[in-house]
């Protein structure tokens, strides 16, 4: 019987470090100051995957993306026009499907059909005078969050009656506009990002308990202002994997350890790789999308001066040096999601402006385009 190989890795390919000047970093931390299109595994480097096309242009004018999990999975693209095409990705053989939906481009809510969310809606129009002006919308365990202004709307499950959703407002001190929550199930709270402020809130019944005549504060919505120096740059770069939840603040990458919280004005964890992203206005990076998955955290963004995002930052929590490859696209990247494929792995998908879907990790080419991979270590 042939014995196994085992391929020899290097330790000191624990990530790199590119700013201000990388032969100051912590040599423990790795040697490397460059890394474009590479995997680091184990102390072995490697050419990234390349990425397939799932999809032709699914519309012209593709507003958002969002991601369902269920006994299928979904990718749905929402159009400028008010409609919304579905792709499935764990039964390819299922064709693509079109319904006209409100013009709600802040649908992003993983874990959550669009179909649930739209009945949900429906049902509670009464009580929200059909105002769909939310921003932010979130599922929290059979519950939906919305977050409008400096106020969570949570619906009771189902959106059911007798009782009112609830409404908390995180004005603390001063108002703080929301522009995403997150919900997660590790800590089993959610979390609210708004423009100079990061809270924690422990979804309650409220309303429930007042109409049934039992306030006890065991039943009370309780929020916990963490942070109010790191507020988020860009809405859709919030990604929970491996512990964390990290975003993109307008000094660079932020996060927090849910088992350890969070330190008020703590740096970025994106300092050594400061060139990438330092300097440059939350409006240059408004539109900068993020994913976690199995460890990693991936966020397109744009070259300098350019609006289109062709880059992925791909942060890797295993690594001693944390950042593991700039990976770089023929094609713009609108968002990033995830769901699982056919034989149930989930990978991250990416969305173009005009609804093309491509699968990431898959493949030796990106769609027929050669991938050109290199690294270089500090001096």
């Amino acid at each position: 019987m042939p014995r196994e190989f085992q391929q020899d890795g290097e330790v000191a390919f624990g990530g790199f470090q590119s700013f201000p000047n990388s032969s100051a970093f912590d040599p423990g931390k790795g040697i490397l100051e460059s890394s474009i299109n590479m995997r680091i595994d184990a102390g072995v480097m490697r050419p990234r995957n390349g990425c397939v096309k799932m999809s032709e242009p699914l519309f012209e004018d593709c507003a958002y993306a969002a991601s369902s999990f269920g006994l299928y999975d979904h990718i749905h693209i929402f159009s400028l026009g008010g409609q919304v095409k579905s792709l499935c990705t764990t039964d390819p053989y299922q064709t693509v499907t079109t319904q006209p939906t409100p013009v709600r481009p802040y649908i992003k809510c993983a874990g959550q059909g669009y179909a649930t969310l739209a009945s949900i809606e429906v049902a509670n129009t009464p009580n929200w005078n059909g105002n769909y002006d939310f921003v932010s919308c979130c599922n929290v365990v059979g519950r939906m969050a919305y977050a409008k202004n400096d106020q969570i709307w949570f619906s009771l499950f189902g959106g059911l009656q007798p009782f009112d959703p609830d409404t908390v407002s995180l004005t603390l001190g001063t108002y703080d506009q929301i522009h995403k929550l997150h919900y997660s199930n590790v800590t089993r709270k959610l979390y609210a990002f708004g423009d100079a402020g990061i809270y924690e809130i422990e979804p309650g019944f409220t309303a429930a308990a007042l109409a049934e005549g039992k306030p006890n504060e065991t039943f009370f919505t309780k929020v916990r202002l963490m942070s109010a120096q790191e507020g988020i740059a860009a809405p859709d770069t919030v990604g929970e994997t491996n512990g964390s939840i990290l975003w993109l603040n307008n000094g660079g990458i932020n996060k927090i350890d849910l088992g350890k919280g969070m330190v008020e004005g703590e740096l970025p964890i994106t300092i050594p790789v400061h060139d990438i992203f330092g300097g440059r206005t939350h409006v240059q990076l408004s539109g900068c999308t993020a994913v976690g998955l199995q460890g990693r955290y991936y966020i397109a963004y744009p070259d300098v001066g350019s609006t289109t995002n062709t880059n992925v930052l791909v942060v890797n929590t295993a690594l001693p040096g944390t950042f593991e490859s700039i990976d770089r696209y023929p094609f713009a990247i609108k968002h990033l999601v995830k769901a699982r494929d056919f034989t149930g792995v989930p990978h991250v998908y990416a969305i173009t402006p005009n609804g093309t879907v491509y699968k990431l990790d898959e493949g030796d080419t990106d769609d027929g385009t050669a991938i050109q991979a290199s690294f270089r270590t500090r001096d």
